[in-house]
Protein backbone atom coordinates (compact mmCIF):
# COMPACT_ATOMS: atom_id res chain seq x y z
CA UNK A 1 0.00 0.00 0.00
CA UNK A 2 1.19 3.35 -0.86
CA UNK A 3 1.61 5.58 1.75
CA UNK A 4 1.16 9.27 1.18
CA UNK A 5 2.78 12.35 3.75
CA UNK A 6 0.19 14.40 4.90
CA UNK A 7 -0.65 17.17 7.18
CA UNK A 8 -3.08 18.38 9.49
CA UNK A 9 -3.95 20.88 6.88
CA UNK A 10 -3.43 18.82 3.86
CA UNK A 11 -6.19 16.70 5.44
CA UNK A 12 -8.21 19.59 6.37
CA UNK A 13 -8.13 20.65 2.95
CA UNK A 14 -8.51 17.25 1.15
CA UNK A 15 -11.66 16.90 3.46
CA UNK A 16 -12.88 20.56 2.09
CA UNK A 17 -12.45 19.72 -1.50
CA UNK A 18 -13.86 16.66 -1.47
CA UNK A 19 -17.31 18.26 0.40
CA UNK A 20 -17.11 20.82 -2.38
CA UNK A 21 -16.96 18.30 -5.18
CA UNK A 22 -19.70 16.38 -3.07
CA UNK A 23 -21.94 19.61 -3.15
CA UNK A 24 -21.02 20.44 -6.97
CA UNK A 25 -22.41 16.47 -7.80
CA UNK A 26 -25.54 16.96 -5.69
CA UNK A 27 -26.34 20.56 -7.47
CA UNK A 28 -26.05 19.02 -10.76
CA UNK A 29 -28.00 16.20 -10.01
CA UNK A 30 -30.71 18.35 -8.92
CA UNK A 31 -30.93 20.85 -12.01
CA UNK A 32 -30.28 18.09 -14.64
CA UNK A 33 -33.76 16.89 -14.74
CA UNK A 34 -34.76 20.99 -15.54
CA UNK A 35 -32.16 21.54 -17.97
CA UNK A 36 -33.10 18.21 -19.95
CA UNK A 37 -36.91 19.85 -19.86
CA UNK A 38 -35.19 23.01 -20.83
CA UNK A 39 -33.83 21.34 -23.87
CA UNK A 40 -36.92 20.13 -24.79
CA UNK A 41 -38.63 22.86 -24.55
CA UNK A 42 -36.11 24.26 -27.17
CA UNK A 43 -36.36 21.52 -29.51
CA UNK A 44 -40.47 22.08 -29.15
CA UNK A 45 -40.16 26.02 -29.76
CA UNK A 46 -37.83 25.57 -32.76
CA UNK A 47 -40.70 23.30 -34.11
CA UNK A 48 -43.37 25.91 -33.39
CA UNK A 49 -41.09 28.16 -34.96
CA UNK A 50 -41.09 26.41 -38.07
CA UNK A 51 -45.12 25.38 -38.49
CA UNK A 52 -47.00 26.93 -40.90
CA UNK A 53 -49.10 29.86 -39.23
CA UNK A 54 -52.95 28.69 -39.46
CA UNK A 55 -55.53 30.65 -41.46
CA UNK A 56 -56.75 33.78 -39.86
CA UNK A 57 -60.43 33.07 -40.57
CA UNK A 58 -59.76 29.11 -38.77
CA UNK A 59 -60.77 30.04 -35.57
CA UNK A 60 -60.31 26.27 -34.20
CA UNK A 61 -56.60 26.30 -35.27
CA UNK A 62 -55.84 29.76 -34.65
CA UNK A 63 -56.72 29.37 -30.80
CA UNK A 64 -54.88 25.86 -31.05
CA UNK A 65 -51.84 27.54 -31.94
CA UNK A 66 -52.19 29.94 -29.60
CA UNK A 67 -52.93 27.68 -26.79
CA UNK A 68 -49.22 25.50 -28.07
CA UNK A 69 -47.34 28.47 -27.90
CA UNK A 70 -49.26 29.52 -24.00
CA UNK A 71 -48.29 26.23 -23.21
CA UNK A 72 -44.54 26.54 -24.26
CA UNK A 73 -44.32 29.79 -22.39
CA UNK A 74 -45.80 28.19 -19.24
CA UNK A 75 -43.37 25.96 -19.44
CA UNK A 76 -40.40 27.46 -19.81
CA UNK A 77 -41.42 30.14 -17.20
CA UNK A 78 -41.85 27.04 -14.64
CA UNK A 79 -38.08 25.22 -15.35
CA UNK A 80 -36.65 28.74 -14.87
CA UNK A 81 -38.32 29.53 -11.99
CA UNK A 82 -37.24 25.74 -10.38
CA UNK A 83 -34.16 26.59 -11.38
CA UNK A 84 -33.57 29.87 -9.97
CA UNK A 85 -35.29 28.23 -6.63
CA UNK A 86 -32.38 25.62 -6.68
CA UNK A 87 -29.48 27.88 -7.63
CA UNK A 88 -30.50 30.08 -4.64
CA UNK A 89 -30.95 26.78 -2.20
CA UNK A 90 -27.90 25.92 -3.20
CA UNK A 91 -25.94 29.26 -2.87
CA UNK A 92 -27.10 29.00 0.83
CA UNK A 93 -26.10 25.02 1.43
CA UNK A 94 -22.38 26.44 -0.25
CA UNK A 95 -22.47 29.49 2.30
CA UNK A 96 -23.72 27.39 4.88
CA UNK A 97 -20.98 24.78 4.66
CA UNK A 98 -18.05 27.34 4.26
CA UNK A 99 -19.59 28.31 7.80
CA UNK A 100 -19.33 25.30 9.31
CA UNK A 101 -15.61 24.12 8.23
CA UNK A 102 -14.22 27.24 8.23
CA UNK A 103 -15.57 27.87 12.00
CA UNK A 104 -13.09 24.70 12.65
CA UNK A 105 -10.25 26.22 11.32
CA UNK A 106 -10.18 29.21 12.73
CA UNK A 107 -11.36 27.95 16.44
CA UNK A 108 -14.40 30.16 16.41
CA UNK A 109 -16.36 30.29 19.29
CA UNK A 110 -19.68 32.34 19.86
CA UNK A 111 -22.11 33.74 16.59
CA UNK A 112 -20.70 33.40 13.24
CA UNK A 113 -19.25 36.21 11.97
CA UNK A 114 -17.91 36.25 8.20
CA UNK A 115 -16.37 39.96 8.43
CA UNK A 116 -14.62 38.47 11.54
CA UNK A 117 -13.67 34.84 10.74
CA UNK A 118 -12.54 35.67 7.24
CA UNK A 119 -9.52 38.28 8.59
CA UNK A 120 -8.32 35.90 11.26
CA UNK A 121 -7.94 32.86 8.43
CA UNK A 122 -6.08 34.86 6.13
CA UNK A 123 -3.78 36.29 8.94
CA UNK A 124 -3.45 32.04 10.12
CA UNK A 125 -2.01 31.56 5.92
CA UNK A 126 -5.71 30.01 4.90
CA UNK A 127 -7.00 31.43 1.67
CA UNK A 128 -10.32 33.01 1.12
CA UNK A 129 -11.24 34.10 -2.12
CA UNK A 130 -13.38 36.75 -3.39
CA UNK A 131 -15.82 34.93 -4.62
CA UNK A 132 -16.64 33.57 -0.60
CA UNK A 133 -17.02 37.35 0.09
CA UNK A 134 -19.55 37.80 -2.61
CA UNK A 135 -21.01 34.22 -1.73
CA UNK A 136 -21.46 35.34 1.74
CA UNK A 137 -23.72 38.89 0.68
CA UNK A 138 -25.89 36.46 -1.73
CA UNK A 139 -26.29 33.88 1.00
CA UNK A 140 -27.27 36.79 3.47
CA UNK A 141 -29.55 38.27 0.52
CA UNK A 142 -31.72 35.42 0.05
CA UNK A 143 -31.92 34.55 3.84
CA UNK A 144 -32.20 37.82 5.23
CA UNK A 145 -33.19 40.41 2.12
CA UNK A 146 -30.04 42.02 2.78
CA UNK A 147 -30.04 44.59 0.89
CA UNK A 148 -26.00 44.79 1.16
CA UNK A 149 -25.08 42.57 -2.12
CA UNK A 150 -27.71 45.50 -3.72
CA UNK A 151 -25.67 48.07 -2.56
CA UNK A 152 -22.68 46.89 -3.76
CA UNK A 153 -22.28 48.29 -7.45
CA UNK A 154 -20.45 45.55 -9.57
CA UNK A 155 -22.91 43.23 -7.94
CA UNK A 156 -26.23 45.56 -9.22
CA UNK A 157 -26.72 43.61 -11.75
CA UNK A 158 -26.68 40.49 -10.34
CA UNK A 159 -30.73 41.68 -9.88
CA UNK A 160 -33.70 42.20 -12.40
CA UNK A 161 -32.58 44.96 -14.37
CA UNK A 162 -35.43 47.23 -13.14
CA UNK A 163 -34.21 46.82 -9.57
CA UNK A 164 -30.77 47.36 -10.45
CA UNK A 165 -31.89 51.11 -11.93
CA UNK A 166 -33.97 51.89 -8.54
CA UNK A 167 -33.38 53.91 -5.44
CA UNK A 168 -33.05 51.89 -2.47
CA UNK A 169 -36.31 53.37 -0.92
CA UNK A 170 -38.17 52.21 -4.01
CA UNK A 171 -37.73 48.72 -3.99
CA UNK A 172 -39.80 46.50 -1.66
CA UNK A 173 -37.50 45.45 1.22
CA UNK A 174 -37.41 41.66 -0.60
CA UNK A 175 -34.31 41.83 -2.54
CA UNK A 176 -34.28 37.57 -2.56
CA UNK A 177 -36.99 37.93 -5.16
CA UNK A 178 -35.09 40.03 -7.76
CA UNK A 179 -31.93 38.31 -7.42
CA UNK A 180 -30.89 36.12 -10.55
CA UNK A 181 -28.07 33.78 -10.00
CA UNK A 182 -26.64 32.92 -13.61
CA UNK A 183 -24.64 29.68 -14.25
CA UNK A 184 -21.47 31.75 -14.11
CA UNK A 185 -22.02 32.79 -10.78
CA UNK A 186 -22.21 29.12 -9.75
CA UNK A 187 -19.21 28.05 -11.25
CA UNK A 188 -17.92 30.84 -9.46
CA UNK A 189 -18.86 30.12 -5.80
CA UNK A 190 -18.01 26.55 -6.47
CA UNK A 191 -14.32 27.43 -7.84
CA UNK A 192 -14.04 30.34 -5.20
CA UNK A 193 -14.57 27.26 -2.19
CA UNK A 194 -12.67 24.79 -3.68
CA UNK A 195 -9.61 27.41 -3.93
CA UNK A 196 -10.55 28.69 -0.53
CA UNK A 197 -9.28 27.18 2.81
CA UNK A 198 -6.09 25.32 4.53
CA UNK A 199 -2.58 26.49 2.85
CA UNK A 200 -0.72 24.37 1.22
CA UNK A 201 -0.89 20.80 -0.85
CA UNK A 202 -4.10 18.86 -0.15
CA UNK A 203 -3.58 15.22 1.41
CA UNK A 204 -5.92 12.13 2.11
CA UNK A 205 -4.83 11.07 5.23
CA UNK A 206 -3.61 7.48 4.08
Amino acid sequence: MRFIKTSRDGLRKWRWQFAVRQLRTAYEAARSAIDDDLRRIDKEHEKFRRAAKPDPEDYDKVESHRAWEDHLIDRYDEAKAALAAIKQGFAVILYHSWERYSTEWAEWKGKYRHHHVAPRLVKAGYLVADGVHKLNKVANCIKHSSDELWKQKDCRMMFEPIVAQMKAEDIEPDYARYLILTDADMDEFFDALTESGPPGPATPGL
